[in-house]
């Protein structure tokens, strides 16, 4: 999941572990915000159990970083600065959706599959709602003004 980590006291954005509620969050998000069809298959049982998950594309092959910048902006997401995550996020990048709050990250072609010449889907990303006020917040923190970085990206203003 998305979380906070402080670095000289900017909580920037970082990855965590998630509990198996969180990772079911995640398939959800991600079938809501992307018109995905990831489908909970069972619980294999075990010294450390096991989520079983299935999603009905045939893989192609691996996109593009760009053909995956132009998919997110063309769902109406925004990439967030470096300087809101942890150094060792930067290869990973975090998109916003300022009009739902979602948050995506770890969006790097790893994490896609190319099922046609046009249409990539996302395989494994971590997508989950982040609360607006946090998100915010921590753009403050680290000296980039939210606002106005979803106006120039975006093109109207946010109240």
């Amino acid at each position: 999941m998305v979380d906070q980590e402080s670095d000289n006291r900017r909580n920037k954005l970082a990855l965590r572990q998630a509990l198996p509620s969180e990772y079911l969050l995640r398939l959800g998000t991600q079938n809501v915000a992307f018109g995905d069809a990831i489908s909970l298959q069972g619980i294999q049982a075990g010294r450390i159990p096991s989520i079983l998950t299935a999603q009905p594309y045939v893989d192609q092959g691996r996109p593009s970083q760009e053909d995956i910048d132009t998919f997110f902006a063309q769902c109406g997401f925004i990439r967030l600065p470096d300087d809101m995550m942890m150094q060792q996020y930067i290869s990973k990048p975090f998109w916003y959706r300022p009009s739902d709050s979602i948050l995506a990250a770890d969006a790097n072609p790893e994490n896609f599959s190319r099922i046609d010449d046009d249409i990539i889907v996302p395989i494994d990303l971590i997508t989950h709602p982040m609360d607006a006020s946090l998100m915010h917040s921590t753009a403050q923190q680290n000296g980039v003004d939210m606002n106005r970085l979803i106006q120039s990206v975006m093109g109207y203003p946010i109240g």
